[in-house]
């Protein structure tokens, strides 16, 4: 018996461990890639559990074979393949921003057989037995740091402001779109756009603030500002402003307490990974239609299934088309209102269309939607962005016609939480005299409001609850300035730095 045989045949422990680290593998990275998701551990574990046991069926024919020929060659070569096609050859596909399933599996093919060549070595073959363990170490580590860090986070302070308090007569139902990443409409303009939202929405009776403005250029810090009607608190890092916004977006901030204390049930389409924005009992009730759990959803697109299941089904539907749909989350609130026993009850419905933001899901002149195994969270070629605000904006109005129809009493909200986040010598390509500032900051944001009631100009996102509730409950609130802030420097440990966006001013 040759050495290789020794060391890999005589152990075989090592090798099934080795598979059981290699089917564990993608189970981790994803828990560790999407801390906020609710995630159904059970169900990945059985994921997990399939990958195990279709590996060590594979492993033991392996083990027999190599028998024969005195050799580890094969076993390892299993190892190996198992790690490609669980994880890494859908890594390398997404690296090289391969489009077509084809190239992707062969992408997959080329790195088993790459890996086969390798093995013919003993030492490489030992390499690939012990590899999986090495590649534990980053998703294990990623978890343990995310549990450190929700643990400070949840520990950390709240804004809140005072709010008008509700009437107690039933009000009308409220449909809040926010478009992640949307620009205003002379930012899209500069970029080339030739689909203004804003305007379409104002044929429709609204009223559009072409010079509005967000207080930050993420979107949770963002949102936590708008969902409180108040800036955060003037800190130093921008880690230090993202653990003082988590909990307010994570928990139910003063604006949804608002609405729940007015006697509104919230209906919701979440786009974003924080608890407070899932849809679930007692605070919410989901807009998205039937689709795949989202752990599998998880498990296709880091694996070998998702090529599969795009030849499969020949790039027809969208898995996630119902979970990012305006006009199908309308729809959906719709059947819940004409459903709802409780009679008199206004509904509030909180539609964050991730769409425009990367990953881009519609895209091209008929807005085609994407695959979710191309899907890229990149803001480049501007070409692609450009694609996905049209064919955002275009299925938003639809559906705020439907609901200009069917439900015209209604206070209807269109905004983005902030503009593309292009770099500045990527806008400086541009031949515009737009400030990066505005590129960042500016957005869009329309209103169909109560007579009566004025959305105003140059408004600060911050201030944009103040004018609603204030419409809803009867009691003006001040308006707080207008002032914006944008990160500076790299991410880990950078400053935040006064911006200064275009207000219109002058």
């Amino acid at each position: 018996m040759n050495r290789s045989k020794a060391s890999t045949l005589g152990r075989p422990w090592l090798g099934f461990t080795a598979v059981a680290a290699a089917a564990a593998l993608p189970i981790l990275r994803i828990l560790a890639n999407n801390p906020d998701e609710n995630l159904s551990v059970p169900r990945l574990v059985v994921w997990g559990l399939g990958s195990l046991i279709v590996g060590w069926m594979v492993l033991w024919v392996a083990r027999r074979v190599d028998a024969r020929g005195g050799t580890g060659r094969l076993q390892a070569s299993v190892v190996a393949a198992l790690l490609v096609v669980l994880m890494y050859g859908s890594v390398l596909g997404n690296a090289l921003k391969l489009d077509e399933p084809w190239i992707r599996l062969a992408v997959v093919v080329a790195m088993v057989l790459g890996a086969w060549l390798a093995a013919r070595w003993g030492g490489i073959q030992r390499f690939f037995i012990v590899l999986p363990f090495f590649l534990l170490v980053a998703p294990a580590f990623d978890l343990v740091k995310d549990a450190n860090a929700r643990g400070e986070v949840a520990s950390g302070p709240t804004a809140s402001v005072e709010f008008p308090p509700p009437r107690l007569d039933a009000g009308p139902n409220v449909y809040w779109f926010v478009l992640d990443g949307y620009g205003r409409w002379d930012v899209l303009q500069a970029l080339g756009g030739d689909y203004d939202l804003g305007v379409e929405l104002a044929n429709l009776g609204f009223q559009v603030d072409d010079k509005a403005v967000a207080p930050y250029d993420y979107t949770d810090l963002s949102l936590a500002a708008t969902l409180t009607g108040s800036y955060l608190p003037e800190l130093s890092s921008f880690g230090e402003l993202r653990s003082h916004a988590q909990p307010i977006v994570d928990g139910q901030p003063p604006v949804f307490d608002w609405f729940e204390h007015a006697g509104y049930r919230r209906l919701l389409l979440p786009g974003a990974r924080w608890p407070g924005w899932r849809c679930g009992p007692p605070h919410s009730t989901c807009l998205m239609g039937s689709r795949v759990h989202l752990e599998d959803d998880l498990i296709f697109s880091m694996t070998i299934l998702d090529p599969l299941l795009d030849l499969l089904t020949f790039g027809s539907g969208d898995r996630h088309a119902k979970a990012v749909d305006p006009v199908l989350a309308v729809e959906s609130a719709f059947a819940i209102q004409e459903q709802d026993t409780l009679e008199g009850r206004p509904h509030l419905s909180v539609i964050h269309v991730m769409s425009s933001h990367p990953p881009y899901r519609w895209l091209g002149p008929d807005c085609a939607p994407q695959p979710s195994s191309i899907l890229m969270s990149n803001w480049l070629p501007l070409t692609d962005y450009l694609d996905a605000v049209r064919c955002t904006g275009v299925r938003t109005l639809e559906a705020v016609e439907r609901i200009v129809v069917d439900d015209p009493d209604a206070l209807v909200i269109v905004q983005s939480d902030h503009g593309p986040r292009l770099q500045a010598e990527t806008w400086q390509t541009v031949d515009s005299e737009i400030s990066t500032d505005t590129v960042w900051l500016g957005v869009l944001l329309a209103a169909k409001l109560p007579d009566g009631c004025e959305l105003g100009h140059g408004t600060n996102t911050v201030n944009l609850f103040r004018i609603v509730l204030g419409c809803l409950g009867g009691d003006r609130m001040d308006l707080l300035p207008s002032r914006s802030w944008v990160m500076g420097g790299d991410w880990d440990g950078a400053g935040v730095v006064p911006a200064s966006p275009d207000r219109g001013e002058g």
